[in-house]
């Protein structure tokens, strides 16, 4: 049917001949829920997983439905599917955004037991050194003492940082909606971090439509989360090392609103990683380089602006994640 055409992305004459249980993720599900509607007339199954192409999941609702003859024999089984996929991936957004919740509340607990001992380590430090300068000793003791000192006060200082931004992300702040153009913000949130992306030898494309690109929306939470964005491309293409770095910013025009998609040819999110994402605190970084909270803000400024973030990733090749934006989010 159409739908199927539309949902699965395969044309009737690609799948003519086939069984639909060839489609199937778990095609044991579909032959014993087929055996059933049999020897039942009919049966339901939820959830149901299809690989549609390019290999991407869909998820329906299945019910299935005996055929008999005036004998009562069965003579075939008629299927019909309802594409969930979309309700399913809201779903699992809220989910997210619950368990955000409840981790941020963990985190702010933890963040406020940190920083106390951090401020007082920062402090001895301090101390330590203005004691070290009225010390008679070696030049080259004194370099090294001052050097681990130094290091010492640049962890407590990340540390302190980390904590910052724990506990800005728990004290969630409403959106301050007003009138903004899209472009701007874009070229905004690009222009802060132009200067590393010409360091780092990366070629940034940018595909704006033309004239004023008019929303109601926040523009300190845009900006924070484009360059968030901009900022894991740049960080993915820097580790992956080889080749020439690209990051793409598109802005495109959608029904009811924007989409914004940030693309870069960088490493890419392996498979196993992909799930957690969005977890509080889950970085894939090197030392000193993620914190875990970048992703899981992207995803709380998007949702209390009434959108949606969603991301593709091929480990290896890259990752492109896309935000999709009401043109006027209630307030």
């Amino acid at each position: 049917s159409q739908g199927g055409e539309r949902v699965l992305g395969f044309t009737m004459g690609e799948v003519a001949g086939k069984e639909v249980r060839q489609l199937a993720v778990r095609h044991e599900q579909l032959e014993e829920a087929l055996a059933q509607a049999r020897d039942r007339g009919s049966v339901t199954l939820m959830d149901v997983p299809f690989r549609a192409r390019g290999g991407r999941e869909v998820f329906c609702n299945v019910s299935l439905v005996s055929m008999r003859n005036r004998l009562g024999q069965h003579v075939g089984t008629i299927g019909i599917c309802q594409d969930i996929t979309q309700w399913k991936r809201i779903q699992e957004q809220l989910r997210g955004i619950e368990r955000l919740a409840e981790m941020g509340r963990l985190a702010a607990g933890i963040a406020h037991e940190i920083n106390n001992p951090l401020a007082i380590i920062q402090e001895i430090v301090g101390w330590s050194r203005r004691i070290l300068a009225e010390e008679k000793l070696e030049s080259q003791t004194m370099a090294e003492l001052d050097r681990a000192l130094g290091d010492i006060l640049e962890q407590t200082r990340r540390g302190r940082a980390i904590t910052h931004e724990l506990l800005g992300f728990v004290r969630e702040a409403p959106p301050m909606l007003q009138e903004v153009d899209l472009g701007e913000v874009v070229e905004r949130a690009v222009g802060f971090l132009r200067h590393e992306m010409r360091e780092a030898s990366v070629l940034l494309e940018m595909d704006l439509p033309h004239g004023r690109l008019r929303a109601r929306s926040d523009p300190r939470m845009l900006e924070q989360l484009l360059v968030n964005l901009l900022t894991n491309a740049l960080d993915a293409i820097q580790e992956k090392g080889a080749g020439e770095g690209r990051i793409r910013v598109a802005l495109s025009r959608l029904e009811t609103g924007w989409e914004i998609r940030v693309s870069d040819n960088g490493t890419g999110i392996a498979p196993e990683h992909q799930a957690h994402v969005f977890d509080l605190l889950y970085t894939t970084k090197g030392p000193g380089k993620g914190t875990g909270l970048g992703l899981p803000i992207c995803q709380r400024i998007v949702a209390s602006l009434g959108g949606e973030i969603l991301f593709e990733s091929a480990w290896g090749e890259g990752t492109t994640f896309v935000v999709r934006l009401p043109e006027d989010p209630k307030e």
